[in-house]
């Protein structure tokens, strides 16, 4: 390991400076137990092996020193999916021409540092070779649309989400909020639209999805998910009460029971 930095206090980015994994992923959400989740390179890396050197983040971008590679911009917004999204050939082709003058050989020669802090956003370049570029960032797309979400709750009370694949999207993430409360993540870095939630239990619940990338994320509408009505029971529960009895009548005796008292 030579140098590290981290996004957004819980993913670690490690530039190896060795040419065996080039740039290692670790989730230090434990710091005492590291995770390492992923390892990348950089496109070119199967015919040209070149090594990182220094990296720095500025939002959700990782811009990296990357030696005889140049000076390369990788989409963070999904640590399991690293995307490469631009480069500036400071080693090849140092007066910008499109055309490349020198080739890779893996040695450490090449962009060697940089600094992403200026006010004007624009980026300081070191190369080795070269001298210093001043580099302006530009986006390589927008960020993402809002998802349109839907949520079906089955007789179970398990909740299916299906939402619509947003172009550029790097992953999404899924919120659900119960009984009024705030909401928590309770998935994230989704390559798919669909998720199915099962511990929502018996509880109303409410829902969104964000699409993410490097340049932020889109935000879904709220979707609510009530519980599911109870089914009536195809048996009645009690049998029906039984009628009171009513005790039979007997019509009058046709015999007086007792003597008319004489006048």
């Amino acid at each position: 390991a030579h140098s590290s930095v981290v996004s957004t206090g819980r993913f670690l980015f490690q530039m190896d400076e060795n040419n065996l994994g080039d740039i290692y992923v670790y989730d230090i959400s434990n710091v005492s137990q590291p995770k390492l989740i992923n390892v990348f390179q950089y496109a070119e890396e199967r015919t040209s092996n070149a090594m990182p050197h220094n990296g720095q983040i500025r939002g959700g971008y990782l811009y990296v020193a990357y030696y005889e590679a140049g000076y390369l911009t990788f989409d963070i917004s999904n640590p399991y999916d690293i995307a490469e999204v631009g480069r500036v050939e400071t080693f090849r082709d140092p007066q910008q021409t499109g055309t490349n003058t020198r080739e890779i050989r893996g040695r450490y020669g090449g962009a060697w540092n940089s600094y992403v802090g200026l006010s004007s956003g624009n980026m300081l370049v070191s190369d080795t070779f070269s001298g210093l570029f001043l580099v302006k960032a530009n986006s390589p797309y927008s960020k993402p649309n809002a998802p349109n979400l839907s949520a079906e709750r089955n007789d179970n009370n398990a909740v299916t989400l299906t939402w619509n694949a947003v172009p550029n999207a790097r992953a999404y993430s899924v919120e659900r909020r119960v009984e009024g409360q705030s909401f928590i993540v309770i998935a994230e870095f989704l390559t798919t639209t669909s998720y199915f939630d099962n511990s929502v239990s018996d509880q109303n619940a409410s829902y969104k999805v964000k699409a993410l990338n490097g340049e932020g994320e889109g935000v879904s509408a709220i979707v609510e998910s009530a519980l599911s009505s109870a089914s009536p029971t195809k048996n009645p529960t009690h049998q029906p009460s039984p009628r009171p009895s009513v005790a039979p009548t007997f019509p009058p005796s046709k015999v007086p029971t007792s003597q008319p008292s004489p006048n």
